[in-house]
This record gives C-alpha cells, structure tokens and sequence, in this order.
C-alpha cells in the first residue's frame, strides 16, 4: 500500500478545560489540561500576570471590599484584626482594629458599606475615615454571617439559622424583622448565602430574591416587602445541591451562578421548566476539588466583566490556591495556577486580590507574576484526525504570536492516550510578521513575532494530542492554531 501524507490543521483549544467528557469523545476544540492558557474567540492566550499593589499589613488578607457611591470608590483590605484603606498603590492605612476575625460579607447601600463577619458587631463606613458600630437590632448581631441588598432593603442572616431578617426600606440599621424558612423549606438545613437573579415572570424581566439552604435547596421569592403576602409570593423552591461557601454565589449577567458540591449551577436552568440543566465543562474538576479541600476557607466567586470572565476561587490549603476561570463570552473554562488568592475584589473596574503576608496584588495586568515567570500547560483533545485506523505523525508546528524574539517553549506529542511530558527547552521564533501584515511593523503597538517552525517527529497511533507548555515573565502568547503532517498506508 502507498504511504499517504497530508497536513492536517487543527484549531488551539478554544473550547476550554472540559473535564465532563470522554477523553476519546471530546469535541476536537476542548483540551484535556488548560492551565493558565484562556480561551477565547479564534485563539488562546496566556494570562495576564499581577502586580503588589498595597503593603504594609501584617497576617492573611481575607477580605478585599470596594466602597461604591457615585464617583467617590475605595477599596478596603481585611486583615489582622483591622480594616484597612488599600485605594492607593503603596502603604495601606488603617481606618479601624479590634475585630475578631478578617472574613467579612458585605454590601454597599444608601452610600455606606456594611459589614458583617459572624463574631463582632456590624460595621458601616461612609466612603470618608469613619467605620462606626452598625445599628442593626433584631438578629443576634454578632452572629451574623451574610448580607445582600435586594429591591431597597438590607437583608442578613445568623449563622446555622433557617431565617433570614430584613430591614426596612432604605434603612442602613434600626430594627430587622425576621422571616423563618422552616415553614417553607421541604428539606430544612441553615441559610448559606443569597442572591438576585432577574428572571422573565410573563409579564417582563423582574428581580427575584434567591436564598440558599445548606440542604441544597434554592428557595425563590418575588416581591420587595416580605412582610406584605401582597408584595411577597413564592416563586418555586429548586434543589440545586449544596452550596459550599457564603461567597460562592454570583451575579452573572441577569443569572446567578452558584458553587454547589456538585457543579457550577446557572439557577435559571433550573426555573426554567424548558430547559434541563446542562452540566458544566468543569465538572470534573470541581467534584475533585470539592472532595479534597471543600472544607478550606477561601471558596469565591466573582465576575470580572471589563475581561468578559468569571473567576472561582479554589482554596487548595492554607497557602495554595488556584482558580477555575469561565469565559463569559464563549463559555470555555481553563485553570490559573500560581495567583495564591485568599479573596478577590473588582475596585474601579480593576481586578484585585489578597494573600497572606498583608499584601494586596492588582491581577490582570503584565506578563509576569510579580516579576516571577508565569507557566502554562496545555493538551488538546485527542484526535484521530478523521480517520480512525493507525497512522504517523512525523511533523507538527504551532502557530503562535509571541512579544519577544525568544521563549521557552517545550513540546511533546503523544498517541493513544498516553500524556506526553514536555520539559521546557529554549527555542526561538522568527519575525516574520507584525500584527497587520506590515513588512516594517507597525507605529501603533509593540511589533509581535510569530512563532511557526515545523517540528520533526515519529509518533505512531490512532489518536493523537500535543502537549505545549510556556514558561515566561516577559511576553504575551497567542496561539491560533497547531499543523500536523500525517502519513497513513504503507507499514504503519
């Protein structure tokens, strides 16, 4: 038989981390491992790095607030018994200490940033120097662990309480009235968290108060004044799995995402009587996570929109950390590694984070972290390049575009499911092109260099993926595509 040789041209894995699917039957734009590589529309890039941004505390930032009335923001950092004013890159100033602990829930409203941490009395402050003792009445106040604003009025809960207690309207304080889910919950347990998803009631968009049980159940109200049964109806009650942490429910969109123990759960697939929830890509990571370290304290949710993604915050131990990252946009999900973030915060449409040793970190920003190489992983899905019988691989090349002339960048193929290691070796990319096609760059950005040299290889099997990982502290990478030359027939 006559050995037949043709290039086969794959796309980089656009689809993301899916960790849902058979290895052998995973759309071919997906990826097996996708660590700090991000999808996006047509390529995938290496992620941005971080930056110190404000020092000068001592222990564990745990909390990261922003202060938001009209055009006055601050940005307020937890940490060793004290709160502190982090706004200004630089020394952080502290603007109140005594507390009990640095993990505090919050909430702007009525232009003041409340504060609730479970231990000491709430806190307000005014967006000037003043943190001064809530005036909350009603609750145990010290015990109170969550807070959310919903249709004017400030609602909270106690710790391993079924009640939640809400305010009046407007009111930043005063006395809270209690409204007990025992009568309304079928499986029982606490209140973990709350939210506000706007859901299409059949009369037009309206925001829907959404709480949390422990059990997994979310309980769904519409209405503004829960102490009116005119203004206060029952839309439904969903089992959804258990929430794991009061952080891990966020806004997305008009949705509110939630991590469950058992996945990152959209609740308007859940109200949605056409619509059967679709797991997610990230499935699979997050069950392995949750099994090992769903006790830690650090789990976080948070939409980053200037960047179109959704960052959840993945508390390893103590001291390790990483995140699995959603593609609002497209949908695709991949992994950061090496952002030890004990919390997260967007402060004026910028992405921050804290971590111990009283440092808060601007994220997104740069190609190093803190002037440390940043690493990424990748394997595509397996392949069989249509055609399922056996076959050679015996040259590959990727196409990249790369800041700088040269990068470590090492490459493995592997066949048959078997994950091929890549040490880092050094190679360099030739400027061929500059990001308009000018053959004498371009005045308006940094000239770009593509990176597209053939590879020999001699990989023999069915199915076949390509491992690609990038060590660097200095330079934006895009990857577009990756090209095989494939022989079948003859011997093989």
């Amino acid at each position: 038989m006559a050995v037949r040789a043709k290039v086969v041209s794959l796309s980089s894995p656009i689809g993301g981390l899916n960790t849902r699917d058979p290895i052998s039957g995973m759309p071919k734009e997906d990826a097996v491992i996708l660590t700090n590589w991000e999808p996006r529309d047509g390529s995938v890039v290496m992620r941005n790095g971080y930056e110190s941004h404000a020092t000068g505390m001592t222990g564990n930032v745990e909390t990261l607030a922003e202060y938001n009335s009209g055009s006055n923001r601050k940005l307020i950092a937890c940490a060793n018994g004290a709160i502190w004013n982090a706004s200004s890159a630089g020394a952080a100033s502290s603007l109140s200490t005594g507390y009990s602990n640095n993990r505090w829930q919050w909430v702007n409203f009525n232009a003041y940033l409340i504060m609730v941490n479970g231990a000491d009395t709430p806190v307000t402050f005014d967006g000037a120097t003043t943190v001064a003792a809530s005036t909350i009445s009603g609750p145990a106040v010290t015990s109170l662990v969550g807070i959310h604003a919903h249709k004017s009025r400030v609602y909270v809960w106690e710790s391993s309480s079924s009640s939640f207690w809400y305010g009046a309207t407007n009111a930043i304080g005063g006395a809270f009235t209690e409204f007990p889910l025992t009568r309304i919950s079928k499986k029982g347990g606490t209140v973990t968290a709350m939210g506000t998803i706007t859901h299409d009631a059949g009369s037009g968009p309206d925001d829907f108060a959404v709480f949390l049980m422990s059990s997994g159940e979310a309980i769904v109200y519409q209405g503004s004044d829960p102490g009116d049964a005119n203004s206060w109806a029952l839309v439904g009650i969903y089992d959804i799995g258990a929430p794991l942490s009061v952080r891990g429910v966020v806004k997305l969109g008009g949705d509110l995402c939630v991590i469950t123990r058992e996945d990152y759960v959209l609740l308007s697939q859940e109200m949605s009587k056409r619509e059967t929830r679709k797991r997610s890509k990230a499935v699979g990571a997050l069950q392995a996570a949750v099994r090992t370290w769903g006790s830690n304290f650090g789990w976080q949710a948070i939409v980053y929109s200037p960047a179109g993604k959704a960052i959840f915050n993945i508390p390893k131990s103590d001291t390790e950390f990483e995140q699995h990252v959603l593609n609002t946009t497209t949908g695709a999900w991949c992994k950061y590694s090496g952002i030890n973030a004990r919390c997260w915060c967007v402060y004026n449409n910028q992405l921050y984070f804290g971590t111990a040793g009283g440092i808060v970190f601007k994220a997104d920003t740069g190609n190093s972290d803190n002037n440390s190489a940043i690493n990424a992983d990748a394997l595509p899905a397996w392949s069989t390049f249509g055609n399922t019988n056996n076959k050679q691989v015996t040259a590959y090349r990727n196409n990249m575009i790369i800041g700088i002339d040269s990068l470590n960048v090492s490459t493995a193929v592997g066949s048959d499911f078997t994950i091929p290691s890549a040490p880092y070796i050094a190679t360099s990319g030739t400027a061929n092109t500059t990001p308009w096609g000018s053959p004498w760059g371009s005045p308006w950005s940094q000239e770009e260099v593509s990176y597209n040299d053939w590879k020999s290889e001699n990989t023999l099997g069915r199915y076949f993926a390509q491992r690609v990982r990038i060590s660097t502290g200095s330079a934006g990478v895009e990857w577009l595509s990756t090209d095989y030359v494939v022989q079948t027939g003859g011997l093989i």
